[in-house]
């Protein structure tokens, strides 16, 4: 007796699974980059910001891209880039635009739920 060959059908669907399987895998590889690059704009930006502010201004902004790129969706990266531009205006002496910054960063923090990271926002303050 030969056993039956699968039917089209679920060899269809076994073929989807596995194809949004591994969608969903490379969804969470790209965010997990995007985050570490964000936190590591954000070091850039701490690094800088006295004694190169040009350099820090750089940083923020391409914080502020990666945030604002319509796959990103990413609080964290939102919350990095208010930081990062708070630190970027202290550098550049806007101080009333720096605080703005800065509180925007602790409440998108707060939001998520991480008050450490949303008191070290305050730190410059």
């Amino acid at each position: 007796m030969t056993p039956s060959a699968p039917d089209d059908a679920v060899l269809s669907r076994h073929a989807g699974a596995r194809r949004r399987r591994s969608t969903a895998a490379a969804v969470a590889r790209i965010a997990r980059r995007r985050g570490r690059l964000g936190w590591a704009l954000k070091a850039a930006c701490y690094e800088t910001w006295n004694t190169a502010p040009a350099r820090a201004e750089r940083a923020a902004e391409l914080l502020h891209d990666l945030a604002a790129a319509r796959q990103s969706h990413s609080p964290v990266l939102h919350a990095l880039a208010c930081w990062t531009r708070g630190i970027a205006e202290l550098g550049a002496g806007r101080m009333a635009a720096a605080l703005d910054a800065l509180d925007a960063a602790a409440n998108a923090f707060e939001a998520l739920g991480d008050g450490a990271h949303a008191a070290q926002t305050q730190v410059p303050s």
